[in-house]
């Protein structure tokens, strides 16, 4: 199976419902809702609060049931089973660009925080997931409220600056990005 397609069944509804877990503390709930091809998914961790609860149409399920084993998540009847092999693709990728870094010289003592509009925070290991930093990129006022945050929803129109405000924020304290697409 190649990493681009759906790791699940098209055909039946019913195989996308259940209990998708990574680890003991962090898991992913699929029920179906009570309009045709739309399912609600909450996410949970170990304290068995529900923290994102929302409904989402068959399209958008697969998207998202493609990231999650991506990221080793595994459906409950599943969990004994071997990984599956596009998971073994994207660890492998990982590794090279981890393996790739390893080979670079080694960088220089560094500050361990770093003020990005006007807030102070920890600078994070680097490495071959940080983007590169644009030197014209200017932050707003409004950039403090983002960066003193540690959970945030940015919402606006295409070509707002949504993405690279986190992309210059990553790049300057050298924390990794991977982007995901959630669309239809």
């Amino acid at each position: 199976m190649n990493a681009l397609e759906c790791p699940v069944s098209s055909n039946e509804a019913s195989s996308h419902v259940g209990l998708y877990r990574r680890a003991l503390d962090d898991w992913w709930r699929v029920s179906e809702f009570e309009r045709e091809f739309m399912y609600r998914i909450e996410h949970g961790g170990a304290n068995g609060r529900v923290n994102i609860d929302t409904v989402v149409d068959l399209d958008n399920l697969r998207a998202k049931l493609q990231k999650w084993h991506c990221e080793g998540f595994v459906r409950d009847d599943e969990a004994h089973t071997s990984t599956p092999p596009h998971r073994d693709d994207f660890m492998m990728r990982l590794r090279r660009a981890v393996a790739a870094q390893a080979g670079q010289a080694a960088p220089a003592v560094q500050a361990s925080s770093v003020t990005i509009a006007d807030t102070s925070i920890a600078k994070g290991a680097g490495g071959p997931f940080v983007p590169a930093i644009n030197p014209a990129y200017l932050f707003t006022a409004r950039a403090n409220d983002i960066v003193e945050n540690q959970r945030v929803m940015l919402i606006g129109h295409t070509g707002a600056g949504k993405t690279s405000l986190i992309e210059q924020i990553a790049a300057r304290a050298e924390h990794g990005v991977l982007r995901s697409n959630m669309n239809g």
